[in-house]
């Protein structure tokens, strides 16, 4: 059961099917989206951010993901437009102090 999950998840495109699976993930896991992956609109680096329950110290938590298809390596890491450390720059750069509301932004100086 578990390759045929994992061969169904591999061929999910990331944009349109494996964000919105996602997205319905997070809400079962009684998290609050806030924000939705949007393609052509200016992210910043995330493509899913939700609020809820961190399962290890039951505290509230702004969880923020890059979601992207594909195993990761060199290329994919750094060295591309759409890397991952591209993108992990982006958050820490501008969403974290430009993106977030300001009431997310003391809970995640607060280690929300």
């Amino acid at each position: 059961m578990i390759l045929i999950i994992r061969e169904y998840l591999s061929m999910l495109k990331e944009s349109g099917e494996l964000d919105a699976l996602l997205t319905d993930l997070i809400m079962s896991m009684d998290m609050k989206p806030l924000s939705k992956p949007q393609k052509g609109a200016r992210q910043y680096g995330v493509d899913l951010a939700a609020i809820g329950l961190d399962p290890d110290d039951d505290a509230e938590k702004l969880f923020l993901f890059v979601i992207k298809q594909g195993n990761i390596n060199r290329n994919t890491w750094d060295g591309q437009q759409q890397s991952v450390r591209e993108s992990l720059n982006e958050i820490n750069d501008v969403y974290l102090s430009s993106m977030l509301d300001k009431s997310l932004q003391k809970k995640e100086n607060n280690s929300l």
